[in-house]
């Protein structure tokens, strides 16, 4: 049976939720807080992929996923992931924080791409200085998923 990108979505929606969930107790849940992050993420990626005609494969990587978009809904998805980035970056800047990592769409794509593998098995040492950024992007393909599919802006399951 074929899967189906509303069921993907409304799953996807459940695990975004538990990051809202986990992120009161930050830093002490960080792992399973990225965990459904980075679920979340794969599953929109998945979805968009689906809604758009195409097939993700076996793929977990988040860069393969969101190289898997038609070309439309890849350049749509980093023209909304700008203007957010400028406005963290502003209030990032704004607090007098010591340097801010690097936020460019590309580098944080890259970095996050295996995420749910580098910590799920964070106890043998795969997670690096850096995991996990990627929730403005998972942001902008969930708003590029709701721009196509307007009924399932309050989707959920």
């Amino acid at each position: 049976m074929a899967p189906d990108p509303e069921t993907i979505f409304s799953t996807a929606e459940v695990f975004r939720l538990g990051t809202g969930a986990l992120s009161a107790h930050l830093p002490d849940l960080m792992f399973p807080w990225v965990m459904c992050a980075s679920f979340s993420s794969e599953l929109y990626l998945k979805c968009l992929v689906l809604v758009e005609g195409g097939n993700y494969g076996k793929d977990h990587d988040l860069k393969m996923l969101f190289e898997r978009l038609t070309r439309n809904s890849q350049e749509n998805i980093r023209k909304r992931f700008e203007p957010k980035r400028a406005a963290e970056d502003a209030r990032y800047a704004a607090a007098n924080l010591p340097a801010r990592p690097r936020t460019d769409f590309d580098y944080i794509l890259e970095v996050s791409s295996k995420a749910f593998v580098k910590f799920r098995y964070a106890y043998e040492g795969l997670v690096g200085p850096v995991g996990w950024g990627n929730r403005l992007i998972d942001e902008c393909v969930r708003e590029r998923i709701i721009e196509l599919r307007p009924d399932w802006k309050n989707l959920l399951r």
